[in-house]
């Protein structure tokens, strides 16, 4: 299994988002032309799944998609990104994976529970949560939960 990291691109990045939360302030039309190129070509040689990553996308670059109304949020929870750029305009078809959910640019903005909620929502196939069982627990309770309250 092929698996494109990290959507829509760390290359304007200048934080690791295993210690903090990376912000990119691209034009919309950046973000098509510019950040897609990579991952455009891995869809057309049939790579089976995206993994999203846990970076800042200015609000101004995405206005209209976003889920809520923070000047910046993570790529993993823009619905632009995931279904709007990645299913629609680039028509890819394979699953759709989030980074870590207990990194710490998601652990100490949205938090892995809410996160895993958000990251299904703005449609992800997988929420992924790693390490040890006990980071595990809420995320799997929150999305447990959220099914029955949509």
């Amino acid at each position: 299994m092929t698996t494109l990291n990290y959507l829509p691109g760390y290359g304007a990045a200048t934080k690791d988002p295993h210690q903090a939360l990376p912000v990119v302030r691209p034009s919309l039309a950046g973000l098509r032309t510019r950040e897609r190129v990579p991952f455009a070509s891995g869809i057309a040689a049939g790579t089976n799944a995206v993994m999203t990553a846990h970076i800042a996308v200015s609000a101004r670059a995405v206005k209209r998609q976003l889920l809520t109304k923070s000047p910046a949020v993570k790529a993993t929870l823009l619905v632009y990104v995931v279904t709007g750029l990645l299913r629609g305009e680039m028509g890819f078809a394979g699953v759709i994976i989030s980074d870590r959910l207990e990194t710490r640019a998601m652990a100490n903005t949205a938090g892995s529970a809410h996160g895993a909620v958000r990251t299904l929502a703005a449609g992800a196939d997988l929420a992924l949560v790693s390490h040890t069982p006990a980071l595990q627990y809420a995320p799997c309770g929150t999305v447990r939960a959220a099914r029955y309250d949509v």
